[in-house]
């Protein structure tokens, strides 16, 4: 195609003006030969060899014949002379000596080097994308051409690029896909991710290592052999992507056919969004002292196609590793709509500080066929703060397994276990307030499996068809289970307490009587006699049931004083109750019985 030449903006004669009146003389280049141009794309219409500027003081519309070089000689009105060298791209053209103008007021000149350097393409490095041939050194050279500054490196669409061996996305580059977003190119009966490109097939013995601030954005990554749809997990190896610097990010892809598919350890800020995953496992992250943030991330059976075809096994939906792991530290990890299907472990948080999952979902192969042993939601280890918000676990032999350290406390606000096969909700050390959960469909609602735990539970559902709503597998003792507004753990629904002591929750006496600050009966232990109560506020009501002898003390006046019937002291009995409410200053008698 004939190449259009056009002046630099800045040409002008010796006084600054424009060149009306200059002359183009073109050569052969290197030579005095004259060479001719064209007036058309075509080249069917010569001008010659010498152009003058129009009444502007412009040379438009002259075209070049790509098979030939060309030396342009500008002479204006006050015989300044300039020379060009200039190599049409047709033959082999240095894109630094051809000129560019975009379209448009204001638009400046540049080369077409200059231009075709806004955009760097692995094909620009001799990557071929036949998904055969290593295409690992083109991408790193196209990586480090970019240099300390960074940018961008696109993956073509079409291609289908081998990764034989580890590659490093140097701090702040983006390697870049076609795809605005990576899902099924077909349905859920068919797996046909072999055709698709946009694809890095990546060596199980090799890794992507992103350094800081860098990315992977629109790209299907799976591993290298593999043929779709895939037999069954089992060939799952290698790590795909491995986080090598704070910051890094990986974006609209899909991840499918390795043991992992990222790890990051000891860096901060990783964010990871809008990824669909087939993987044994999915996400680790340790030891992030910053805010990890993960978004939208959908791990399911992609590459054995998904139970829609009836004739697949569960083993074939099923994954032996953990889909989200957050382990030592994780500061203040957010994780938000995520979902893991048929995995052992779908979220296991051990040891992390302040982690908060919104929306976050694991569903499984259904009854029967639950994996043996999974777990939807597992908290543990010396995890604190963590908040499980609007979080459902269904098909899971335990839906949430808690069990954290003594006088440590996490919080579950509307989450649902559902369709499982042994517990709801495991409740093991730890002190844990739930607000607002459902237990249905399960064997067991809420098993209490440690006598220090202290669980509170605020408006909590159990399922009609729960064999066991609360099985206290141990009797509380420096522990408890206090019931606030929930619906009692009782055969109203035909489910019952099969096996231990609920004890509610027990106090110890002293003065002033330490009641813990929700619930509203408590067992009273010992022989101290007292005064008041602490956590009164105005309408507060609790019941107090005594164990013993002790006297409770008649006063009026100080805060949390308890004002008794008849203004007579109160000598408890064993089995006794006595019930005060709260008027925003101390606590008045309501009723008891000796």
């Amino acid at each position: 195609m004939a190449e259009l030449f056009t002046l630099p903006a800045r040409a002008t004669d010796s006084n600054g003006d424009n060149l009306s009146g200059a002359k183009l003389y073109f050569y052969a280049t290197g030579t005095t030969t004259p060479q001719n141009v064209y007036s058309d794309a075509d080249l069917n219409t010569s001008l010659g060899a010498v152009v003058t500027a129009d009444s502007g003081g412009k040379f438009v519309g002259i075209y070049l014949d790509p098979l030939l070089t060309y030396r342009a000689v500008l002479k204006t009105s006050d015989d300044v002379t300039t020379i060009y060298d200039l190599d049409p791209i047709g033959s082999g053209a240095n894109a630094a000596d051809i000129q560019f103008t975009a379209e448009g007021t204001g638009a400046v000149v540049r080369t077409v080097g200059s231009k075709l350097g806004d955009t760097v393409s692995v094909k620009d490095f001799g990557a071929v994308g036949d998904g055969v041939t290593d295409d690992t050194a083109e991408f790193q050279a196209a990586i480090d051409s970019l240099g300390a500054a960074g940018g961008s490196v696109i993956v073509p669409d079409g291609m289908r690029c081998l990764i034989d061996s580890n590659l490093t996305v140097k701090a702040n580059v983006s390697l870049v896909g076609p795809h605005q977003y990576v899902g099924s190119p077909d349905d859920n009966t068919n797996a046909p991710y072999g055709s698709v490109g946009g694809a890095l097939l990546v060596n199980s013995a090799a890794t992507i290592t992103l350094k800081g601030g860098a990315s992977l954005t629109g790209l299907l990554i799976h591993r290298k052999g593999m043929t779709f749809p895939a037999a069954n997990s089992s060939a799952y190896a290698g790590t795909a992507v491995t986080i090598g610097g704070d910051d890094a990010t990986v974006r609209n892809c899909m991840l499918l056919g390795f043991a992992t598919a990222i790890t990051s350890t000891d860096w901060q800020r990783g964010r990871f969004f809008d990824l669909l995953m087939d993987n044994t496992n999915g996400i680790s992250i340790s030891n992030a002292y910053d805010i990890p943030r993960i978004e939208n991330v959908h791990c399911w059976p992609f590459a054995t196609i998904a139970q829609y075809a009836i004739d697949l096994l569960p083993t074939q939906l099923q994954r032996s590793g953990t889909a989200f792991e957050l382990n030592g530290v994780a500061d203040w990890a957010k994780l938000t709509n995520c979902f893991a299907y048929g995995y052992f472990r779908g979220f296991d948080l051990n040891n992390v500080n302040t982690a908060t999952l919104i929306s976050c979902t694991v569903d499984g192969t259904a009854p029967p066929n639950v994996l043996a042993g999974c777990r939807g939601f597992s908290v543990r280890g010396t995890s604190y703060d963590t908040k499980l918000i609007g979080c459902q676990a269904a098909s899971q032999e335990i839906g949430f397994y808690l069990d954290t350290g003594a006088d440590i406390q996490n919080q579950l606000t509307n989450c649902v276990g559902w369709n499982g096969t042994n517990h709801a909700f495991f409740i093991g050390a730890g002190d844990w307030l739930m607000t607002s959960c459902v237990a249905r469909q399960f064997t067991n609602g809420i098993l209490y499996n440690n006598a220090a735990s202290r669980l509170t539970i605020r408006g909590f559902q159990f399922g009609s068809t729960l064999t066991t709503r609360l099985n206290c597998n141990v009797a509380a003792t420096t522990g408890f289970i206090s019931f606030d507004g929930a619906q009692a753990p009782s055969a109203a629904s035909g489910a019952s307490l099969v096996t231990g002591t609920f004890t509610g929750v027990s106090v110890a006496s002293a003065s002033p009587l330490p009641i813990p600050a929700v619930g509203s009966d408590f067992n009273i232990t010992g022989t101290t006699n007292f005064s008041n109560l602490q956590s009164g506020w105005a309408g507060r009501e609790v019941t107090l049931y005594f164990a013993g002898i002790l006297t409770v003390v008649h006063g009026t006046g100080a805060a949390d004083a308890i004002r008794l019937s008849g203004a007579a002291n109160f000598t408890t009995t064993a089995g006794a109750t006595l019930t005060l409410r709260h008027n925003g200053t101390q606590w008045y008698e309501v009723g008891r019985s000796a």
